[in-house]
């Protein structure tokens, strides 16, 4: 697909007023590509330092995912657009938004502040995994549109991988409703934290967190485990502060998937 944009772009640059242009927009996709290389490396590199049980390959294949919706849409639209297929355009314009924001969800990095007001702010939904899961859905179902062999292929992947974070948030829920009622007031929570933070730094990472639920008589998979922290973890750093634990345990309307 970015073979056939490119080819297209140099036919319409060989004469014409689009020349100048064209020879730009030659020029930032060789840019693109080196940005996108570099990209895919620091992701790999992100997924693969996460934290203790998390789990890897669920999670890398959300962020391969998010990658190929950006790099296969983003020489579309191009395509598209000089062939005057503008909603085809569209559609990949927003797959390629939607691919970035699965991928800073999912990458294991830490997102800048700014971000994460902004999620908490327009896109709530995105805190829970049944949000995460409906974006999955939807990026998927938008890909598929697309009809190509490596849409169609990305397109199934991200839709039944939006259906089973959905399932496993269920599971999750019920897990841990039953930890919140297991720990009956601020005191019993701290003696606990404090039991299950081997590394004393104020925090739990999945592995403490397995430890932590497995105390109190309930065992999480390394699928849950990472519901939880996706349900929890409101700055998105792999790692539960007390703070983030307790406000979310200390509200009555507490929203778990």
């Amino acid at each position: 697909m970015a073979t056939e944009a490119s080819s297209l772009i140099t036919k319409l640059g060989e004469d014409g007023p689009t020349k100048e242009v064209v020879e730009k927009a030659k020029a930032g996709f060789e840019k693109v590509k080196e940005a996108t290389k570099e990209t895919v490396d620091a992701i790999t590199k992100a997924v693969n330092s996460a934290k203790g049980d998390a789990p890897l390959s669920f999670r890398l294949m959300v962020v391969l995912g998010g990658t190929a919706m950006i790099v296969t849409n983003f020489f579309s639209i191009f395509g598209r657009f000089l062939t005057l297929n503008l909603t085809g355009a569209i559609i990949s314009l927003y797959c390629v938004i939607f691919g970035l924001i699965i991928v800073l969800l999912e990458s294991g990095t830490s997102m800048p502040e700014s971000v994460v007001s902004s999620i908490h702010e327009y896109a709530k939904f995105l805190e829970f995994t049944w949000g995460r899961g409906l974006l999955y859905i939807l990026s998927g179902t938008l890909q598929l549109s697309n009809w190509g062999p490596i849409d169609l292929i990305v397109g199934w992947l991200m839709t039944i991988l939006g259906v089973f974070a959905i399932i496993v948030g269920v599971s999750t829920a019920k897990k841990l409703k039953e930890l919140t009622a297991a720990i009956e007031t601020e005191e019993d929570l701290k003696k606990r934290w404090s039991e299950a933070d081997a590394d004393g730094d104020g925090s739990l990472d999945a592995k403490e967190l397995y430890d932590f639920a497995e105390k109190a008589g309930l065992k999480l998979s390394k699928y849950e485990i990472a519901t939880a922290f996706s349900t929890i973890d409101k700055n998105f750093d792999d790692l539960l502060q007390f703070e983030e634990f307790y406000e979310w345990w200390n509200k009555d309307d507490r929203q778990i998937v």
